[in-house]
């Protein structure tokens, strides 16, 4: 497993670097929702999109959620980008013993109410288009002992260009009540049901 080594100045060349590419390839960016228990740390579960899904939710960090950001992504991916590690990126190896080690260090980074970590429970991209979403069932460890200092949070990511040459992006974002979502099954059901609000709320958009 790697580990997570958040350097404040990697972080500080980060999200100087995402909101240089933010603002050159995007028109607009919104962010629709309400938080309401900032002091609880966040456990962030995002749709798999795009390679842009991780600098997004740094953005929409640096913006709402004021969190120290950690994100966890599959091992042989990180190999190749070990300065993410340095940014709060730590790894996951589906299918090897070190599942243990990677999901008890989100457990507790969670302990923390200053930390938020991003989880892609479907854990391949996919179009945002595909719906309903499925997820892998490692992430039910995690649920099932969350903290009770820590939160579910749902992100939605969504882009589209309408009548501009570049892009909007629309997060949406919701709080979950913390206890309620104990399985996979729960949580795949909560989450569609708030990603079919997005996709209903982002046609709007259009009109």
């Amino acid at each position: 497993m790697i580990h997570p080594r958040q350097s404040k100045w990697h972080l500080k060349l980060m999200s100087w670097y995402v909101n240089r590419i933010m603002k050159k390839h995007f028109h607009e960016v919104h962010f629709v929702g309400e938080l309401k228990n900032p002091d609880k740390s966040n456990l962030v579960i995002g749709n798999h999109s795009s390679w842009w899904d991780g600098f997004w939710m740094l953005y929409i960090n640096n913006r709402i959620f004021h969190k120290k950001f950690h994100v966890m992504m599959l091992e042989q991916e990180l190999q190749k980008r070990m300065f993410f590690s340095r940014c709060g990126a730590y790894s996951i190896n589906p299918g090897n013993i070190s599942v243990r080690d990677s999901l008890k260090t989100t457990m507790e980074l969670l302990k923390n109410h200053n930390n938020m970590v991003l989880f892609y429970p479907e854990g391949i991209i996919q179009s945002a288009t595909h719906f309903p979403k499925k997820f892998q069932k490692g992430i039910e460890l995690v649920l099932k002992q969350l903290p009770t200092s820590s939160q579910l949070l749902y992100a939605v990511s969504l882009t589209d260009y309408f009548s501009f040459k570049k892009p909007t992006l629309c997060i949406y974002f919701m709080e979950v009540e913390s206890g309620k979502i104990n399985s996979v099954q729960e949580l795949e059901n909560s989450y569609n049901e708030f990603y079919a609000q997005c996709l209903k709320e982002q046609n709007l958009l259009a009109v």
